[in-house]
């Protein structure tokens, strides 16, 4: 049988992550079970999250310090100076910065609810954009003895 928890968007199995944080995990799996009840605003909001623990991550690593943003431009920047080809290559994930502030308040989109303003287009790209994230930082810290 696939692991993994089955994506309604595509109607495939997601992979469980297999390495990270407990944190990154339970973002994970929130953006699973939230793509998997539907709510494309709510796993557009945990990619951004995942995403951008996986940076503050890395830069308490490099730094020691968190950081105190949750703009992933912002991260990448400070990322750039520890590690520029890794901040080169995920650029495109700056994309998940405009999920942070829009699905997380309900005001936050004129006239609009988040909940009825995203779809399985949006959840499948943040998902995906977030993967890459998570994916390259894990990549780049020591595995867990």
């Amino acid at each position: 049988m696939a692991r993994g928890h089955l994506d309604r968007c595509s109607n495939t199995r997601l992979n469980s992550p297999t390495h990270g944080s407990r944190k990154r995990r339970a973002t994970s799996t929130t953006q699973a079970i939230s793509r998997n009840e539907n709510s494309h605003a709510a796993a557009c909001f945990a990619s951004q999250q995942a995403a951008e623990k996986a940076l503050q991550g890395l830069l308490i690593w490099h730094e020691g310090d968190k950081p105190y943003t949750h703009v992933i431009v912002e991260l990448l920047a400070a990322l750039h100076r520890h590690d520029a080809p890794l901040a080169q290559n995920l650029r495109e994930i700056t994309a998940l910065d405009a999920f942070y502030v829009a699905t997380r308040y309900p005001d936050a989109i004129a006239g609009a609810v988040p909940a009825a303003s995203y779809h399985c287009a949006e959840s499948t790209v943040a998902r995906e954009k977030a993967r890459t994230a998570v994916i390259a930082v894990g990549a780049r810290l020591p595995k867990p003895p």
